[in-house]
């Protein structure tokens, strides 16, 4: 917008005292807007700089998801992955959320998305009679599944969307 109206100067369309008055009338109401949410805006970055510092430490010990918790939706998902259970669970203490994984096969969590719901896509690699499959689930439809007692629960069976070139898409 400056940069317009210093061309404007230029091109003679508008005297360089009009400008330079419209822009300090501007750039002062943006000061003052500034200062009146100073407090707003500092409390905003010191609760940034505690949610980073706490991310950056549970990231040090367990991978986590893109997406938020579709619980609590303010912070991502800690990947668990133990020999004998692997489950997602909220990264804020106080959610205490979490969404199980299938036990069998190696996981790969995907950054692409279920366009369904928002949250993270797991590719699922499974070797039964030495033949290895491949197969995409999103965990929160998953669980939904489970809740709901619906029988295909995986990406592949869904009715509106499929998986291409592990991304979620439109059918």
């Amino acid at each position: 917008s400056v940069e317009e109206r210093l061309e404007d100067i230029k091109n003679k369309k508008k005297s360089m005292d009009s400008v330079v008055n419209d822009i300090t009338k501007e750039f002062l109401e943006l000061f003052d807007k500034f200062l009146i949410n100073k407090q707003k805006l500092v409390s905003n970055i010191e609760s940034f700089k505690e949610k980073t510092i706490k991310l950056e430490s549970s990231r040090s010990q367990h991978q986590l998801t893109t997406s938020n918790c579709p619980f609590c939706g303010k912070v991502p998902m800690k990947f668990i992955n133990l020999k004998n259970k692997r489950f997602l669970v909220c990264s804020d203490e106080n959610c205490k959320k979490y969404l199980s994984l299938p036990k069998n096969g190696s996981l790969e969590l995907l950054n692409s998305t279920c366009l369904k719901c928002g949250f993270n896509i797991f590719k699922v690699h499974l070797k039964r009679k030495r033949k290895l499959y491949v197969y995409h689930l999103c965990p929160k439809c998953w669980n939904d599944g489970f809740k709901e007692n619906i029988g295909d629960r995986f990406c592949s069976n869904c009715m509106e969307y499929k998986i291409s070139n592990d991304k979620c898409v439109k059918k």
